[in-house]
């Protein structure tokens, strides 16, 4: 019986111990994300999102990532990489519009810290009327420590996951009625 006591308290210290720790938080997340998040356009509008990454107090050196969409409800017209914070590309974005995925990848030229920074910027098209959703399906923000490790410093990600696609405004093509007099 004093031997059960005797566990108990070690375990309850122990316990304790673990439970009273203080817990280790960073300043900031490193997010990275789509912007706009959220619109409504009509079909054949076109539409452009960014694709960034905001790092906090964590310097980046790379970034890669994936993209889903559905082919069926957007088009990719095409990716714009000219006001990318990336110095050189490992992937450059590439669409695979049958699957509706976008696979992107690229580095720094120094480890920088990132404040909605954009990667690159995606030009879509409303094919039909409903609900759509570009998500990120994968992401890796690098970090490399002061002693040369690198780690994935990506805490989330903020897809866009609530656009609506209107459907095409019908116009009356037909000449006026005349008004009976």
């Amino acid at each position: 019986m004093f031997c059960t006591h005797k566990i108990f308290a070690i375990l309850t210290i122990f316990l304790m111990a673990f439970l009273l720790q203080p817990t280790v938080t960073r300043a900031e997340d490193v997010i990275m994300s789509l912007a706009p998040s959220t619109g409504t356009f009509r079909v054949d509008d076109e539409v452009d999102f960014q694709v960034t990454v905001t790092s906090g107090n964590e310097t980046v050196r790379a970034v890669e990532g994936t993209i889903s969409y559905n082919p069926k409800e957007l088009a990719i017209v095409n990716v714009f990489t000219q006001n990318s914070v990336l110095s050189s590309w490992t992937q450059k974005p590439y669409v695979d519009r049958e699957l509706g995925l976008i696979e992107f990848g690229g580095t720094l030229s120094t480890s920088t810290k990132l404040s909605g920074s954009t990667i690159f910027t995606i030009r879509a098209r409303g094919e039909r009327a409903g609900n759509t959703a570009l998500i990120i399906q994968r992401g890796t923000v690098l970090n490399i420590s002061e002693e040369g490790i690198a780690s994935n410093a990506l805490t989330g990600t903020k897809s866009g996951e609530k656009y609506v696609i209107l459907p095409e405004e019908l116009v009356d093509t037909s000449p006026p009625t005349p008004l009976a007099v």
